[in-house]
Formats: C-alpha cells, structure tokens, sequence
C-alpha cells in the first residue's frame, strides 16, 4: 500500500534490497541478524532473536556500527 493511498502519512523512502550479515547488541546481549533492506530513514532484520519494538540496540556490520530503535 502506497503513501498515496493512506491519506496523511509521508511516503516511505526507497528501499534497496540486500542480504548482509550483521550482528545486534542490546545492553550485554548480541545476536547475529541478516539486513534484508536498507533504506535513508532504517533498515529491515530478521534473526533468530529479535528485541521488541520500542528497544534500542545498536547494528554492527564490519566495522560500521550505528545507534537504533526498534519500530
């Protein structure tokens, strides 16, 4: 369903689909996660165990890490 059709919402930005290995860390707990998407505004993981929504982590890749929340 596009922006266009759910009046009052901003439009997503462009995703651009991947398959990257990854790791989380929230607190003293890590787990390996696979990025599925990127997009400007976030990214989409999947993993064997994931933090609930509200949560916040951080999303390591090699030598790149960064700071999010979970939606």
């Amino acid at each position: 369903m596009s922006a266009e059709s759910r009046p009052g919402l901003t439009p997503r930005a462009p995703r651009k689909n991947v398959m990257l290995a990854a790791s989380i860390a929230a607190g003293t707990v890590s787990a390996p996660v696979r990025i599925r998407n990127l997009s400007q505004a976030g990214a989409m993981i999947d993993g064997p165990a994931l933090p609930e929504p509200g949560s916040t982590l951080t999303l390591q890749r090699l030598e790149l890490s960064v700071a999010a929340t979970v939606i």
